[in-house]
């Protein structure tokens, strides 16, 4: 309950402090106190019974303190959930669970993942529980000691699970079954509808035959492809599941669709009652990407055209007949532009983790080229990772677009690929140049894969960033450089998009995890600061920092010279208007231009105002929101040269 306690530390000379703990006793109470540097030192002890009928308010409890995951293959994972249960009663406190601080510890911690079931900040409620998932796998022989630590904002002290695993060698393993998805011709124009585009080899060598096969396409680089069998997701050209080879021999039943998403599918099964091994079956389909939905064929700069290698990040999984399941991803064929392949195999390396530095998470925005990929993983593995830069082509396409989301893309148009070793200390940085070789280009897909020796990867890693260069456009005295409707669509007079599915490129939307709202209330005008014509719909949308990304900022590339910083605010959020409500600091390059600014405080509810601040810029303006009260918002920002 105390490790390494330092009274001194804590509290300085001649103080008093006393430190507390929950505990749940059976008929004894041990405590145990243990050498370090001098002698442990007791002033007095107190041991108070509670009420057995209390609430344990305040309390987290956990279903399992302790776990042997026994002898398991190198290779092979076996996963744990542990549960973590709110165990106050209705009117108790919620308990915050920090999964950024959780951590696995100890000399076996590397060959340990966990994973929270639930995405976002953990909240529990009393009686509400959340699940973490464990997964031992052993990368050397031997035991794998770790301790699973989970802080949390509760009475009782953090939550431990020790974990204890060993790890068996194992001899060479031959692979079961190999998969190719290569329809040839180039990046440009490569389609699933050729014939033989998808190929699947019995390779088991114990004579297992292939039960069934499901290609899931949800992770693939291209969000939002499907199998279109009819013609009505994509582009109106379609063709279903076609046996090309290999059907009457390996005793092919037939397909199903699953997965379905806007008319078409994301999921593919194929049964069959005798593929035996050494026996092959080829296969082809129409796949499209539905953000060109009622597009002609083959879409807009043959965006429906998806390549073997557009389904790289695609899960495979095979049945076998002795009931046994293999689950990979598909990942570069060799060189290929066209195609992606997969090797089935028991005991494929563990999958590497991705973060960008300096980034935060992804997907987000940048417009700044020189990146740094650091790739986590087991120390000494050989890791591939490959570079894809991707377009949104919506020409022609009705609507503009079908249901396109951010971040979202449908053609790839250039690659890359680099090789590195993991370092002692569990990563590896790779510097990259993010590219925009295209006017509907910029979107530049990472996918990292762990490398065998025998060949064989791993599942993928994969991350989007959105490279949007700025370039300061030539401006004269006293002229509009830049004008952003924070939150909202194009107004007149310059006023550019910013909204959910079109952010703005000067701003940090993704790693600031910021958000939109639009309002219909009317606006108060008459603050003097206001100028005429200024549009009221400029103040009923507004861009707000959440407090789970990094804060709110917003970069403007400029030619050196004197500017006019205006930025707009009107308090339009009913719970904020009120004094204190809403309180941020706003910084433009570096100084504190606005401290503690309360919005209601100055102009009352619903009313717009604007705060200008004059600067000598060297190229760059940068504006950033620091937290204080509720999250910082803005409604536009527009800056004039002087």
């Amino acid at each position: 309950v105390l490790d390494d306690y330092d009274v001194y530390a804590e509290v300085g000379a001649n103080k008093g402090v006393v430190k507390s703990f929950f505990v749940t006793a059976d008929n004894n109470l041990d405590i145990d106190l243990f050498h370090g540097v001098q002698n442990p030192a007791i002033k007095g002890i107190e041991i108070i019974k509670l009420a057995d009928t209390a609430s344990e308010a305040d309390t987290l409890g956990i279903n399992v303190t302790s776990h042997d995951f026994g002898n398991l293959t190198m290779g092979q994972t076996e996963t744990l959930q542990v549960q973590i249960t709110n165990k106050g009663t209705a009117g108790d406190p919620s308990i915050m669970i920090n999964r950024n601080a959780t951590l696995l510890s100890g000399a076996g911690g590397s060959q340990y993942v966990f994973n929270y079931t639930s995405s976002g900040p953990i909240a529990l409620a009393p009686g509400e529980s959340t699940l973490i998932e464990v997964t031992f796998r052993p990368t050397i022989a031997g035991a794998a000691l770790a301790t699973l630590t989970i802080p949390h904002s509760g009475v009782n002290p953090p939550l431990q699970v020790s974990l204890v695993g060993t790890g068996v060698a194992s001899a060479v393993v031959s692979p079961l079954a190999t998969v190719e998805v290569d329809s040839g011709g180039t990046m440009s124009a490569s389609s699933t509808f050729t014939n033989g585009s998808f190929k699947i080899t019995n390779d088991s060598p114990s004579g297992l035959r292939i039960d069934s096969i499901r290609f899931d396409i949800s992770q693939a680089i291209l969000a939002d492809i499907v199998f279109d069998p009819d013609g009505t997701a994509g582009d109106p050209v379609g063709k279903g599941f076609t046996a090309n080879s290999g059907g009457s021999q390996t005793g092919l039943v037939g397909q199903t669709y699953g997965s379905p998403l806007h008319t078409g599918y994301q999921a593919l099964d194929i049964a069959f009652t005798a593929f035996d091994p050494g026996e092959t079956f080829t296969f082809s389909i129409d796949i499209d990407p539905t953000t060109i939905r009622g597009a002609a064929d083959p879409g807009p700069e043959a965006s429906g055209s998806i390549s073997g290698f557009e389904l790289i990040g695609s899960q495979v999984t095979i049945t076998f007949s002795d009931g046994s399941m293999i689950t990979t991803d598909l990942y570069r064929k060799g060189t290929s532009t066209t195609g992606s392949t997969a090797t089935l195999k028991h005991g494929a390396p563990a999958a590497p983790t991705l973060q960008v530095l300096g980034i935060g998470t992804t997907p987000a925005t940048t417009s700044t080229a020189s990146q740094t990929v650091r790739v986590f993983g087991t120390a000494g593995a050989t890791i591939q990772l490959l570079h894809v830069e991707s377009a949104l082509h919506l020409s022609g396409v009705p609507g503009g677009g079908f249901d396109v989301d951010p971040y979202e893309s449908n053609k790839a148009i250039a690659v890359s690929e680099q090789t590195a070793t993991i370092g002692p200390s569990g990563f590896v940085d790779i510097a990259v140049t993010l590219t925009k070789s295209h006017a509907e280009g910029g979107f530049n897909h990472f996918v990292a894969v762990v490398k065998a020796a025998d060949g064989r990867t791993s599942e993928t890693a994969a991350m989007v960033l959105k490279y949007e260069p700025v370039t300061a456009p030539p401006v004269e005295p006293n002229s509009v450089v830049y004008r952003v409707n924070a939150g909202g669509g194009a107004l007149a007079g310059g006023w550019v998009t910013d909204t959910k599915n079109n952010p703005s490129p000067y701003s940090n939307v993704g790693a600031a995890k910021s958000e939109v709202t639009a309002v219909s209330k009317t606006i108060d005008m008459s603050h003097s600061s206001i100028a005429a014509g200024t549009p009221m719909a400029l103040f009923q949308t507004e861009r707000w920092d959440q407090t789970t990304g990094s804060e709110m900022q917003w970069d403007f590339a400029v030619d050196p010279g004197t500017y006019e910083v205006r930025l707009y605010f009107a308090e339009t959020y009913s719970k904020a208007q009120k004094i204190g409500g809403r309180v941020f600091d706003v910084l433009i390059d570096g100084q504190l231009v606005l401290d503690d600014y309360d919005v209601f405080a100055e102009v009352g509810a619903n009313r717009a105002v604007m705060k200008s601040f004059t600067i000598s810029s060297d190229g760059n303006i940068d504006i950033d929101f620091l937290r204080g009260v509720q999250n910082p918002a803005i409604k536009g920002i527009e800056i004039v040269r002087v």
